[in-house]
């Protein structure tokens, strides 16, 4: 609606006053929006909900139809009211009449409903105008009492002695039914229009429904979806104008007519007060009955079923116990004990009960009688073709959108409708027709199958019913008046069921060939086909099985082992066709280890797999890649090449030449190479030694690490960036540092390392000389560095039988302790780094201290730097 505007705010105000139920203060505001603005569709819109006669209806559907000529709901309810005869309006209506009416009801003639009561179907000629009279004069009474007390019982009304509806409420009440039914069919169409095929849809409130034992889904409020099969019985609730309920559930079947293409489907739509019992699991055949349907409003739809069918397509289904063949779209009524009627609005049916078959086309409905143990089978043959009611049309139009008016309708010409239908004829029919089992779709039709069962909460047991019709060698239908042809056609059956030319015949199976699990789709090509026909492998019972045509059929293999099997094919009357051998199953290969199971990124790793049923051609893949150098040793072992990939584990998958294929989940893994990025210290001197702390990626345990070349000692994988090592003995210069992992990637750092040479140990001398003490003695030692840098004291060996004490250097201790061994091998010191250290071309005086010597033996002092030179000094 439009906002921000007092005409908006209007508007507004009216649409609430009237869903106050408050009309006449309605009709007011809206005279005082349409003299200041003819063409406010908003307000000629609401106008239509608040007339007081037919004749102000049409004004307004004049009106809005001016605005708005595209707008389908009052195209649709005009249609119907000049169809009807219910009033006439001119377009000079929409110039010479005020844009309200008037604001009060009229007074000089009784309100006049929306919708006059439905006409009987087909009366007989009255007997003399006297009876027609009186019969006139009474009927409408009858009608009313029968009526308000259908609604009484339904709980529709509380009492049908309270009502006293007015036009206006009438009007009121319609425009709301309407409302309902559009919002039901709008939610349903939201809910389920995407659902698969052989799925029920809970559409709309309130659906009560009996699930197969052991159905882990739900069915309890809207969008619940379910496989068909797993429905028993299902109900909704009829129309309830107090709390706008009109269950709705929506069923997609398989079509299995042999023109149909593969997967095609239809839809239905059981609504208001129905209930369905799916007797065959699939809806190929199922028992329905309606209650005394609830007219509550103008255009409600009749209780019942509404089933499309895509065009060029059919469904042939087993209702109520009579075989029914559609080619369009139709509805179905049934009531317990009265009669099931079947409606159809395009293309042509055929219905066989009672041992007889009926043919109709678009426009024509025929009945069959009910009755049997609860009032649902059929007991009798088929009535000839009778024109379609407005009521039929109704129920169409509110549930399709389409074939609202009888010239919406396109029959189909006499001489063709046998000819549609043919294809399909049977001369003899035993029991239930074989239901035809189908694929997954591969297309997706336009038609939507809604079902709106009935509201019945008992739910009875499961009946077994054992229905053989017969279906006549020659029938004669009589058409309605209108329709001229009066179609005889006349069938010769054929003996055996051979489907008129003998037993069938199999020449070939494609593909002939297929995985023991079963599922593979194929084609029987031959001669003599009958739809119905069953297909068996090695005995065993295809599925999916479709006549195509007498020549074409296709199935589903099932799951059977090894080997060559027959292919049987037999025909209703029981005759068969053999291929021997005509298919074989093959047994999938099976992959159950790689060895290595793991190599580079790069590729080219050499693998052998070990599985079973391998044959000669079979390919290998590696995450999708083909290898290469693939050889079948034998029927459990293939040698095979790996292709180059990104890192990670893929699935090895080899598949054998028939397409047969087997896989080992995340078989292989590429591993990534290793890369260095770093190495400290990154120099050290020519003897080796030197540990260093290697730093890159993808480092695996195991690991080895070479200086150019050369192995390091003492390698530690810590983790898939670290590594530990001490560089091995090389010549100076500078040399490549590479990890290599034990897969046989390797990663390297170019000149990553650098060796250098000693200094010359020559440049550093030391002396040693006595000097007094008491009670100790202490020995002397001066050291000079030569060199041109600075060099720090490391370690000190000293050979003599007293006891060391102390070491100080320029009066620092640089170590302390006690070590009486004839040999002390001093390296933990105590003091200061500093004290240790000898600048460039320095001297420094360091002094051992022994304890209570009585006298000094011969004693050699070796003392070792950081440059890697060792000095000594003996004393004398």
């Amino acid at each position: 609606m439009v906002s921000g505007n007092p005409a908006g705010a209007k508007i507004r105000q009216i649409a609430e006053l009237l869903d106050a139920g408050q009309v006449k203060e309605a009709r007011r505001l809206l005279r005082e929006v349409l003299l200041k603005n003819r063409r406010n569709l908003e307000a000629w819109e609401l106008l239509w909900r608040a007339v007081y006669s037919v004749r102000e209806e049409m004004i307004c559907l004049n009106h809005i139809l001016a605005i708005n000529p595209d707008h389908g709901p009052a195209r649709r309810r005009m249609d119907d009211i000049r169809l009807r005869g219910e009033a006439s309006s001119t377009t000079g209506d929409l110039v010479h009449t005020a844009p309200l009416i008037t604001e009060d009801p009229p007074v000089s003639k009784s309100p006049r409903p929306a919708r006059p009561p439905a006409p009987a179907r087909r009366k007989k000629k009255k007997g003399s105008n006297a009876l027609l009279f009186l019969f006139l004069l009474l009927f409408p009474a009858v009608c009313a009492g029968i009526f308000g007390f259908a609604l009484y019982r339904a709980g529709y009304i509380p009492s049908i002695f309270g009502s006293n509806l007015t036009a206006t409420a009438i009007a009121q009440q319609n425009a709301t039914c309407r409302a309902v039914i559009e919002k039901a069919m709008q939610v349903s169409d939201d809910h389920c229009n995407r659902i698969g095929t052989n799925k029920a849809c809970y559409g709309n409130n309130t659906i009560k429904a009996e699930l197969e034992p052991g159905t882990t889904g739900q069915f309890s409020k809207r969008g619940d979806i379910v496989e068909v099969n797993q429905v028993r019985r299902i109900s909704a609730s009829p129309l309830k104008m107090d709390t706008e309920e009109w269950g709705i559930a929506v069923f997609r079947i398989t079509a299995n007519l042999p023109r149909s293409l593969p997967g095609e489907t239809v839809t239905m739509v059981v609504f208001g007060n129905t209930t369905l019992d799916n007797e065959s699991g699939d809806l190929e055949t199922f028992f329905f009955s309606s209650e005394l349907g609830q007219i509550v409003c103008e255009k409600a739809p009749n209780d019942g079923i509404m089933i499309s069918v895509p065009d060029g397509s059919g469904v042939t289904l087993n209702v109520n116990g009579a075989e029914l063949t559609l080619t369009g779209d139709a509805s179905l009524t049934a009531s317990k004990n009265g009669k099931m009627e079947v409606s159809l609005f395009e293309g042509t049916g055929r219905i066989v009960a009672g041992g007889q078959e009926q043919t109709f086309d678009a426009g024509e409905k025929v009945e069959v009688q009910l009755g049997g143990e609860d009032g649902t089978e059929s007991i009798g043959a088929p009535s000839a073709p009778e024109p379609i009611g407005q009521e039929d049309l109704d129920t169409a139009c509110a549930l399709t959108g389409q074939f609202c008016t009888q010239d919406k309708i396109t029959p189909v010409p006499s001489d063709q409708v046998q000819q549609t239908l043919g294809a399909t004829s049977t001369s003899t029919t035993t029991g239930l027709p074989t239901p035809i089992a189908s694929r997954t779709p591969t297309i997706t039709p336009s038609a939507t199958f809604i079902v709106l069962p009935s509201w019945t909460a008992t739910l009875t047991p499961t009946r077994t019913r054992t229905l053989t019709p017969v279906v006549t060698r020659t029938r004669t239908p009589t058409r309605t008046p209108t329709r001229t042809p009066t179609r005889t056609p006349s069938r010769t059956p054929t003996t055996g069921g051979g489907g008129g030319g003998g037993a069938p015949t199999i020449s070939g199976v494609v593909p002939n060939s297929g995985t023991t699990a079963g599922g593979t789709s194929v084609t029987i090509s031959g001669t003599n086909f009958v739809s119905g026909a069953t297909v068996t492998f090695g005995g065993t019972a295809a599925t999916g099985v479709t006549v195509v045509n007498a020549t074409t059929i296709t199935a589903t293999t099932p799951a059977r082992a090894a080997g060559a099997v027959n292919v049987v094919v037999t025909n209703p009357g029981g005759l068969s066709g053999t291929l021997t051998n005509g298919y074989t199953y093959v047994a999938p290969p099976t992959v159950t280890s790689v060895v290595p199971n793991s190599g580079t990124t790069a590729g080219g790793t050499s693998v052998t797999i070990s599985g079973t049923n391998f044959v000669s051609g079979a390919t290998v893949t590696f995450g999708g890649t083909a290898a290469t150098g693939v050889t079948v040793v034998n029927a459990t072992t293939i040698t095979a090449t790996t292709p180059a990939r990104a890192a990670g584990a893929v699935n090895v998958v080899v598949t054998n030449p028939g397409g047969l294929s087997g896989t080992l989940t995340n078989g292989y893994t590429y591993v990534a190479p290793p890369t260095v990025t770093n190495v400290v210290p990154d120099s050290g001197t020519t003897a080796g030694g030197t540990s260093v702390t290697i730093s890159g990626t993808n480092f695996v345990s195991g690991a080895t690490v070479s200086f150019g070349g050369t192995a390091a000692t003492g390698v530690t994988v810590v983790n898939a960036t670290t590594i530990t090592a001490d560089t091995p003995a090389r010549a100076a210069g500078a040399v490549d540092v590479e990890v290599t992992n034990s897969d046989g990637q390797s990663g390297s750092l170019p000149n990553g390392f650098t060796y250098t040479s000693p200094p010359a140990c020559g440049s550093i001398s030391a002396s040693a000389v006595t000097v007094s003490g008491s009670p100790s003695k202490q020995l002397l030692t001066k050291i000079t560095n030569g060199t041109g840098s600075l060099i720090t004291l490391t370690s000190v060996s000293i050979t003599n039988t007293e006891t060391l004490v102390l070491i100080t250097a320029n009066a620092a201790t640089i170590w302390s302790g006690s070590n009486n061994n004839p040999t002390k091998n001093i390296s933990s010191w105590t003091g200061a780094l500093s004290d240790r250290e000898i600048g460039a071309g320095g001297t420094k005086d360091m002094v051992f201290e022994f304890q209570n010597p009585v006298e000094f033996v011969a004693t050699d002092i070796s003392m070792n730097f950081d440059n890697g030179c060792t000095v000594n000094a003996s004393y004398p």
